[in-house]
């Protein structure tokens, strides 16, 4: 479930449809998962859905291992047409279980968004989104190998302005490390140790709390009973991260509210969404508490 920036809201449904649906609870338009499905397989299920920062795309990957894409312009590119969501391209790139994906938040040297997705095949795939149309679909435009043991199980494009002015990929895998990749490059930047409460990273959101002193916070969540925060940049420090048990068994998804000060985080089995207020106090009293230099790390 993902909000537009124009404040229509999207829901992936179990069923393969994805559901657009305004700020009065009325349904706009409804669309299938497996558009560019020809054969009679069962109907996928969405497992991830992202909105890109200029609300002009959104894209989502299924059971099928596959990543759609969809774009809000105007229909068959005729400006005499009203503007909708138009599906553009679908791919099976992935052997094995997508674990993630991602837009960029800015754009790249020649003005295009990107689109990221990993799997647990070990690898990151790139699409270029400019190009991509339903027929032929999805293009890929770069491939790369994230890890050799470990499994990647979330990324997320990491905010460039904190320690770096080059565009950089964030994942995470099962080994609770947290990776900086240059994805032009395809070259590791930065390994690190994440946060190890209640098992690997399965979702990473960007919380917006620039407004206190100018730190930066990313939102978790495990797959059992926990989520939690980071705060950037991203160093490895321990008093840099908390977690707390927010389900008595999985967290399918979470989200945050626009101004960072609420986040919302959606069980399974105990069919609940709980809504918490975010107080990152706590966590600059440890980090003040903790030390210097090397003293948090011993």
């Amino acid at each position: 479930m993902e909000f537009t920036p124009d404040g229509e809201l999207l829901i992936a449904l179990s069923k393969g449809k994805i559901e657009v649906m305004s700020i009065e609870d009325r349904l706009l338009d409804e669309y299938p998962a497996d558009l560019a499905v020809s054969d009679k397989s069962p109907t996928p299920s969405i497992k991830q859905l992202i909105v890109s920062t200029d609300g002009r795309y959104f894209a989502c990957s299924d059971t099928k291992n596959c990543v759609s894409l969809f774009k809000k312009d105007h229909l068959n590119q005729d400006p005499e047409e009203p503007i909708c969501w138009q599906f553009n391209g679908k791919v099976m790139t992935h052997t094995v279980e997508i674990s993630s994906i991602c837009f960029s938040n800015s754009l790249d040297e020649e003005d295009n968004l990107r689109l990221f997705s990993i799997g647990k095949d070990r690898r990151c795939f790139e699409y270029n989104v400019a190009t991509s149309t339903q027929n032929p679909g999805l293009l890929v435009e770069a491939m790369f190998n994230l890890e050799m043991e470990a499994f990647p199980t979330s990324c997320i494009w990491y905010p460039s302005a904190l320690d770096s002015k080059e565009g950089l990929l964030l994942t995470a895998n099962n080994e609770y490390k947290m990776k900086l990749w240059n994805p032009t490059t395809k070259s590791s930047r930065r390994t690190c140790l994440g946060p190890t409460y209640g098992g690997e990273i399965t979702k990473l959101k960007l919380l917006d709390q620039q407004s206190r002193d100018g730190k930066q916070y990313l939102l978790y969540s495990t797959n059992k009973k926990v989520i939690g925060l980071i705060q950037l940049p991203l160093d490895g420090n321990p008093h840099k991260t908390m977690g707390l048990i927010a389900h008595p068994d999985e967290v399918q998804d979470i989200c945050a509210s626009a101004d960072g000060k609420y986040v919302f985080t959606c069980g399974g089995s105990d069919l609940a969404v709980n809504m918490w207020v975010v107080d990152v106090a706590p966590i600059e009293q440890a980090i003040a508490m903790g030390g210097d230099g090397i003293e948090p790390f011993i």
